[in-house]
C-alpha cells in the first residue's frame, strides 16, 4: 500500500523546544508536547526562534531533499494541527496557516471536524485516527497524511517547497488532561521490519 511504502522512509524527528510557544510544555526527550492555559515562562522579546503568538513547536530537523516519514500519536486530544512549514516562517505575531504563507497543515477541531488549510477543505474519514503518519517527498513537492489506524490515505498537498520543518500545534480544549501530541518511535530505514501480510521481513533502504 501507499502507506506501507511511505514507512520505508521513517526518520527520527524530535521537537525543538527553543521554538515552542511559552504555553507549550515539551518533554525532556523532545518527543511530546502539551498545551497549558497559562504560559510556563515569559516570552523573551526579540527571540528569533520562539513563536510568540502561534501555540506551536517545530522539529529540530529541517528537510530540504529526500523522502521522510514520521508518525504522531494524538492520545485523546480533540483539537490539534499537524503538518509542516517552511523553516523561514516568521516566529513573531499571528500567521495564516496556508500554503501561500508556508504552512501545509491538517486539523482536528472539536473532536470530529477534520480538514486541511487553506482554503479549508473538509476531510471524510471512515475510521478516526489515533495516530497520523506524515510523508514528505521534497523533490516531488508532496506532503501526504495517512491514518495509521487503518492504513488509509487521508490527503496530499502538492506544492513547491523550500526547507521544511515538521509542525505541531496541540490546542487547549478545556480538558484538565494534558493529552500530549507524541512523536512515535519507528524502525528507521535500514532496520528489518516485520511484514504483516505474509510474515516476511524486509530491510528499509
Amino acid at each position: 500500500s501507499e502507506w506501507r511504502a511511505a514507512q520505508q522512509y521513517a526518520v527520527n524527528v524530535t521537537l525543538d523546544s527553543a521554538s515552542a510557544h511559552p504555553s507549550l510544555e515539551v518533554s525532556q526527550d523532545d518527543r511530546s508536547v502539551s498545551s497549558r492555559w497559562a504560559a510556563l515562562f515569559p516570552a523573551v522579546p526579540g527571540d528569533p526562534q520562539r513563536f510568540t503568538e502561534q501555540m506551536c513547536v517545530l522539529s529540530h530537523q529541517c528537510f530540504r531533499t529526500g523522502l521522510h516519514y514520521w508518525e504522531v500519536d494524538m492520545c485523546q486530544r480533540s483539537r490539534w494541527f499537524l503538518g509542516a512549514c517552511l523553516e523561514a516562517v516568521a516566529r513573531a505575531g499571528p500567521a495564516r496557516l496556508s500554503p501561500a504563507a508556508g504552512y501545509w497543515v491538517m486539523v482536528l477541531w472539536n473532536g470530529c471536524e477534520y480538514f486541511v488549510l487553506e482554503p479549508r477543505r473538509a476531510l471524510s474519514l471512515h475510521v478516526l485516527p489515533q495516530r497520523v503518519g506524515i510523508f514528505m517527498d521534497c523533490e516531488a513537492g508532496k506532503l501526504a497524511f495517512f491514518n495509521v489506524s487503518d492504513g488509509s490515505h487521508i490527503f496530499t498537498f502538492t506544492d513547491t517547497f523550500g526547507a521544511l520543518c515538521a509542525y505541531f500545534r496541540p490546542r487547549a480544549d478545556g480538558s484538565t488532561r494534558p493529552d500530549p501530541l507524541t512523536i512515535c518511535p519507528l524502525p528507521l530505514r535500514g532496520t528489518p521490519v516485520p511484514e504483516e501480510e505474509d510474515g516476511d521481513t524486509w530491510a528499509q533502504p
